[in-house]
This record gives C-alpha cells, sequence and structure tokens, in this order.
C-alpha cells in the first residue's frame, strides 16, 4: 500500500512538472507574441509619420511654387516689388526679392503644417526669363 500512495505521488509530482512547463511556455510563447505585435505596431507609427511628413512637405513645395510665380509675375510688372506673405488655402508662403538692374533674386517658402519648403531663382529683366532655380526642403 506505501508502494502504491508513493507511485502516485511520483505521478502528481511529474505530471506537475509538466504543467509548470507548459505554463512556461505559454508565457514564452505570449511574450514572444507580444514583443512581434508591439515592434509591428512600432513600424507602423512611424510609416505613418513618413507619409504624413512626405505629404505635408510636398503641400509646402506646392505653396512655394505658386509664390514663386506670384513672385515672378509681381517683378516682371514692378521692378520695385519687394515681396509679401501669402495666405492660401493650404498654408502660406513668403516672397522675398532683391534685384539688381538687371536681375531679380526670389527666394520663396511655403509652408504646410510643419513642413517648409524653400525655393530661390534668379530673374533676367531683359529675357523675362529663369537664369537659375534652386530648391530645398526644410525639415522642421
Amino acid at each position: 500500500m506505501m508502494h502504491h500512495i508513493r507511485g502516485v505521488q511520483q505521478q502528481l509530482f511529474v505530471r506537475g512538472k509538466q504543467g509548470y512547463a507548459a505554463i512556461l511556455v505559454v508565457i514564452v510563447i505570449a511574450a514572444v507574441f507580444s514583443f512581434i505585435t508591439i515592434s509591428t505596431m512600432l513600424s507602423s507609427v512611424a510609416t505613418l509619420d513618413a507619409q504624413q511628413l512626405h505629404r505635408d512637405g510636398s503641400v509646402a513645395k506646392f505653396n512655394a511654387e505658386t509664390c514663386l510665380s506670384e513672385g515672378l509675375l509681381q517683378i516682371s510688372r514692378n521692378d520695385a516689388y519687394i515681396g509679401t506673405t501669402l495666405t492660401l488655402t493650404n498654408g502660406t508662403c513668403d516672397i522675398t526679392l532683391s534685384s539688381t538692374t538687371e536681375r531679380a533674386f526670389v527666394t520663396t517658402t511655403g509652408h504646410y503644417q510643419n513642413a517648409q519648403h524653400q525655393l530661390s531663382a534668379t530673374f533676367l529683366f531683359a529675357t523675362y526669363k529663369v537664369e537659375r532655380f534652386d530648391e530645398k526642403f526644410l525639415t522642421p
């Protein structure tokens, strides 16, 4: 009888060890799954932020192009024009001009959300053409 009780106790002990091992495996699998899920979520958030910044930068560039067109139009009509700030549907832009007797130097900065895009052009009065053009994305 005593031998039978020891056998039952040993079986219970072995089953208890197997139960702890199963719980440990479940905890490890849950931890790995949680790590993968959190990593994927963080990666998705970073991707969304990058896409938003790209979209904002594109709108800022469009705003700068709008101001550049306006600046070139105004300087072709009036060589004393020095610039302004325009409020657009999606943001704003600044026009800054300086000129000599032969050329106008136009710099515009488009703004949208946290993005800024700058364009610069050199305009020749004699030909009414752009001699030089430059652009720069200004990071927030």
